[in-house]
């Protein structure tokens, strides 16, 4: 079973997600609001590409995304955080128009090849 890797850019009012694949290529990128409609939107809409098993590489700021990573492990999905500091590596290195997708396709594909080894796996 390949994986595929979902990876959210918390926001105070909007959550972005890039689902990529083992290969880190881009599947597919949705937004939603935080509130609870917008977290079940998303968890839907991953289902929607579950033919794999999922990993959720959230980037860390456990104050705009806790209650996200509290439901995601809460209904027993796999949450790792990604290290800011990593995500402003891949920002800095991504073109302006396609920064979101772009730097969580490489974030993707790290985490998918080398899972957990340099993201803090845990809960909130």
């Amino acid at each position: 079973m390949s994986m595929v890797v979902i990876g959210i850019d918390p926001h105070k009012s909007s959550h972005t997600a890039v689902a990529v694949d083992h290969n880190g290529r881009k599947l597919a990128q949705k937004t939603v609001k935080t509130d609870a409609g917008g977290i079940l939107a998303l968890w839907r809409w991953a289902a929607a590409l579950a033919s794999a098993q999922v990993l959720w590489a959230v980037e860390d700021g456990r104050g705009l995304a806790g209650r996200l990573v509290r439901t995601l492990i809460g209904h027993g999905a796999e949450v790792v955080w990604v290290p800011p500091k990593l995500m402003a590596q891949c920002r800095a290195r991504s073109c302006h128009d396609n920064r979101v997708s772009h730097g969580w396709t490489r974030i993707g594909s790290l985490t998918a090849t080398q899972k957990g080894s340099t993201c803090d796996r845990g809960h909130t």
